[in-house]
C-alpha cells in the first residue's frame, strides 16, 4: 500500500520498491504488486477510505484487495 500523501512525512519511495522486489521474482518466489494496484485505487477513492488509521494500513476494504491480488499472483 503507499501512504497517504496528504499526510506529511509518511509518503516517501514506496513506489521505488518494485523493480527492486521484481529482481527477486523467479523460482519459488512471486512478487503481488499491490502498489500498482493501490494507485489504481486511489484514481477512484481516497486514501482515508481505504486505510484503518489514515497513513499507511489497510482497513478491511484494502485488506480484501491484497486477498485478490495474491490470489490473482499465486493462480498466474
Amino acid at each position: 500500500m503507499l501512504a497517504n500523501g496528504e499526510v506529511a512525512n509518511f509518503l516517501g519511495n514506496q513506489e521505488e520498491y518494485l523493480p527492486a522486489l521484481n529482481t527477486l521474482k523467479g523460482n519459488k518466489v512471486a512478487i503481488a504488486d499491490m502498489a500498482t494496484m493501490h494507485k489504481y485505487l486511489l484514481k477512484r477513492k481516497r486514501c482515508y477510505d481505504m486505510s484503518g488509521n489514515n497513513v499507511n494500513h489497510p482497513n478491511d476494504f484494502l485488506a480484501r484487495i491484497y486477498a485478490h491480488v495474491m490470489a490473482a499472483t499465486l493462480i498466474e
